[in-house]
This record gives C-alpha cells, sequence and structure tokens, in this order.
C-alpha cells in the first residue's frame, strides 16, 4: 500500500499509483445548485516501487540434546530399558550397533582363538564386552586385550589402563572403525588398536595415540605382526584375513 495524503492507494504492476487531483477545467452544480469539483484520476511513475519484504526474525530457534552419562546407561540397563537392544554408549549418545554378519563373527572368534593359543595367562581376553571411557562413552569392541587376572573385572568393565590393545573387525562398520572409533580410542590414550578389514583383506595398526587420532596408522596383510605389550610374540597375518 501507499499513503498519499489521508488516502491509500495499492500499486499496481508496472510501480504506478493512482492519485486524485482536482479537475480545474470542469465543475458541476451539486444538488444544491453549487459548484462542486470534479474529479479525476491519474497515474504517475513512481521511481522506486515499493515492494513487499520478507522478514525474518533475528531468533533463531536452539535445540539441546540430552546426553547421557555412563551412570545413567547403566540404570536404563539395570531397568531393562535397553533389553534386546544392541547400542552402545558413545560421547553420552546411545548408538544403535550394526547387526553381524557370519563372517563378522567368525573373523573376531578365529581371532580370539588366536590369541589364547599365544597370550595363555598372561591377558585376559574379552569378545563383543564393554569398556569403560571416562567421557561418558562405553563402547564394545570386538577383542579387548587387558591386563590379569580376570576377577578384577568382576565390579567393572576394563578402562583404558587396564588394556593392552583392542580390536574391532570391519565389515559394514569399516569407516566408522577407521574412523570415529579410531578417534575415541586414541583420545582416551589407547596404546594400541586394531582393525581387521575384511572388504580390502587389510590388518590396520593404530599405534602413538595423540588425540584427535593415532600418529602411527599402517596396514599389513601378510608376514606377522607383534603387539606392543608382547613383542615376543609374533602372529600370523594370514590367519587372521582368510
Amino acid at each position: 500500500m501507499y499513503c498519499l495524503g489521508n488516502r491509500s492507494h495499492s500499486l499496481n504492476r508496472a510501480g504506478k499509483i493512482p492519485i486524485l487531483i482536482a479537475a480545474t477545467d470542469a465543475r458541476f452544480p451539486d444538488k444544491t445548485g453549487n459548484a462542486s469539483l470534479a474529479l479525476r484520476a491519474i497515474t504517475i511513475k513512481v521511481p522506486n516501487p515499493i515492494r513487499p519484504v520478507a522478514i525474518q526474525s533475528s531468533m533463531a530457534m536452539s535445540r539441546t540434546v540430552t546426553k547421557w552419562t555412563i551412570a545413567d546407561y547403566h540404570r536404563m540397563i539395570t531397568a531393562g530399558v535397553l533389553n534386546d537392544r544392541q547400542v552402545e554408549l558413545i560421547d553420552g549418545d546411545v548408538v544403535d550397533m550394526s547387526p553381524e554378519l557370519p563372517i563378522h563373527r567368525a573373523t573376531y572368534r578365529r581371532s580370539e582363538k588366536s590369541l589364547a593359543q599365544a597370550l595363555g595367562d598372561r591377558a585376559v581376553i574379552f569378545t563383543a564386552a564393554p569398556i569403560t571411557l571416562p567421557d561418558n562413552s562405553e563402547p564394545q569392541p570386538d577383542i579387548c586385550i587387558a591386563m590379569p587376572p580376570e576377577s578384577r573385572y568382576d565390579q567393572r568393565h576394563p578402562t583404558p589402563t587396564d588394556i593392552y590393545w583392542l580390536i574391532e573387525v570391519a565389515n559394514s562398520t569399516r569407516d566408522y572403525d577407521l574412523g570415529q572409533k579410531a578417534q575415541l580410542y586414541a583420545q582416551h590414550q589407547i596404546r594400541e588398536y586394531w582393525v581387521i578389514d575384511i572388504p580390502q583383506q587389510r590388518l590396520w595398526l593404530h599405534r602413538q595415540p595423540l588425540s584427535p587420532g593415532y600418529q602411527s596408522v599402517v596396514h599389513v596383510n601378510s608376514g606377522t605382526v607383534a603387539p606392543l605389550a608382547f613383542p615376543d610374540v609374533r602372529l600370523e597375518v594370514a590367519r587372521w584375513l582368510n
């Protein structure tokens, strides 16, 4: 709308507005016999026509995501809230775990047997079991090699100071295991982290943790490797991959 005096008029599409001006060349008598002004409408061009403007609020809606503590997570487990759910706690988020294919299970079972034969009672080997990290994370690596005796974990999960190294079997979760999981473990100074890469038939060795990642990352597909915690133990790579 455009206002002239005490009248408002709408702009037309050409950017013109109608106005009323007094006609000086025509007068007509009204009912009383007096002369009155005849008015006629003309249009004028407006140099910068008024256009509607969309006004956006400067106040943006913000949302807060609830983060769960390890204590919260354990209460949910105790209360049965997470029964029949395959989940893990990552940075305060309860995250669904990917379902396993047979090759995934077979690979970490074969790896567990190889480790048990090589290490004996020098370490405790957990499979698909939680570990506790101090930033409200409780992931479940496929294999955790931890300090003995096993009784030290009767009332708690292994923590970074207990862990010799961790192993994940990567199939559909390859990018996650080589990315976010590696960063998480490095952040908490897990000394060594291996990923058995099923699609690429490689064993990834992550060492020298320094947040936000490991400084040394190499992959092998043959020969033998020795974990940092047990340099005298030689593990045959091909046995883990095939």
